[in-house]
């Protein structure tokens, strides 16, 4: 955004490379075992690392240290950037002060198991199970947030104390399932004579998918401006994770408690319970202070889907082939959840709730002319 066209003098965003950035680099590894299993099968199990250094990050290093408000702004005095910046900033006449840094580590570690059977009498199966687990300071490299709903994530919740901001990546899956097959039907495969024709040449296909909920954290989306209400360290930047809620750090992630009318759903109070000022962003009568809430602590709903299809494979002629399809996406119609409305400080009504499904059951049907 560069200069402030209002005030020759100041700045609302500065981009800062500092002099030594440099590009990341990761270090990955990889330990597994195959056994041969009869019918052309193999089971596969194996453990997957994957390990980042010097990741990029976006920081706001204009900023008070410590999160405490204790300078008055340098600079001339002035009613423009000064006024507005001054309890809040290291050098008023500057708003955001943003570098790039190569501050971030991360790591990834994996058990696959896979089950593979290759095509033979009709059948091709494949299934495939992992447990990960996937830690970092940061899963982006900047947005407005603090967490992986609404604006994604931003600037550390405290330049001094960067550590606070260790947890599960933004995408990290602790439990992921997936199953398919092809099974061709063995009988009237010549497809001769009308029984023939009327019974062979059928296959039935399927996939069955599942993973757990993904992470999220309690945020508020402005991360520039002293707006007041998850500022609760007092540094000028609305992103700061509150304290952990009387229930603790754990959560249901059942689909019932993200939907409407749930009797037992999150409510933003849950997390501001100690009576947050709107006007300072702090609790009433206390410091300020860095919420001790952990980042993406708590997981969303679930999904899981399940598509089945039937193919006829008709031979008309030796180079005319037509083959009929009915396919059922979502079969047992199950409400698949987008993550939920986790925003502090705005739409209070619907947080704790997903106001988003993924497609429910969905069944076509066509003809397919091969020649």
């Amino acid at each position: 955004m560069g200069w402030n066209p209002y005030n020759a003098n100041g700045a609302f965003l500065t981009g800062v490379v500092l002099p030594n950035f440099r590009d990341p680099y990761v270090f990955g590894s990889h330990l597994g075992v195959e056994h041969q299993l009869p019918g052309n099968a193999v089971l596969k199990v194996s453990w997957v690392g994957t390990f980042g250094h010097k990741l990029y990050r976006a920081e706001d290093i204009n900023r008070v240290f410590g999160g405490r408000v204790t300078l008055p702004g340098s600079g001339p005095a002035d009613t423009g950037m000064c006024s507005l910046y001054g309890p809040y900033r290291i050098n008023c006449l500057y708003g955001r002060l943003r570098t790039w840094e190569n501050s971030v580590n991360s790591n990834y570690d994996g058990l696959q198991v896979v089950f593979d059977k290759r095509m033979s009498h009709g059948l091709e199966w494949h299934a495939n199970y992992v447990w990960s687990h996937s830690l970092d300071e940061r899963s982006t490299w900047h947005s407005g947030a603090t967490t992986t709903n609404g604006a994604a994530e931003g600037f550390t919740m405290d330049q001094a104390l960067p550590g606070l901001d260790y947890g599960h990546s933004i995408f990290d899956l602790r439990h992921t399932f997936s199953n398919s097959f092809v099974w061709q039907f063995p009988w009237y495969q010549s497809q001769k004579g009308v029984v023939g024709h009327v019974l062979g040449g059928w296959q039935v296909n399927n996939i069955i998918s599942w993973h757990g909920g993904f992470p999220w954290t309690p945020f508020c989306s402005n991360s520039s401006f002293p707006s007041g209400t998850c500022d609760f360290n007092m540094d000028g930047v609305s992103n700061d994770r509150p304290n952990t809620p009387s229930f603790g750090n754990h959560y249901s992630n059942s689909r019932s408690v993200f939907e409407q009318g749930a009797a037992n759903r999150l409510t933003a109070s849950d997390f501001l319970g100690c009576g947050v000022s709107p006007m300072t962003g702090k609790c009433e009568g206390g410091a300020p202070f860095d919420g001790n809430l952990g980042r993406n602590t708590f997981r969303g709903p679930t999904f899981a889907d399940v598509d089945l299809s039937f193919f006829k494979n008709i031979k008309v002629v030796e180079r005319l082939n037509l083959q009929f399809r009915a396919e059922a996406f979502n079969l047992f119609n199950r409400t698949n959840l987008y993550n939920l409305n986790a925003r502090l400080g705005q739409s209070a009504s619907q947080f704790g709730l997903a106001s988003q499904a993924y497609s429910p059951r969905q069944v076509q049907f066509a003809l397919k002319m091969m020649f």
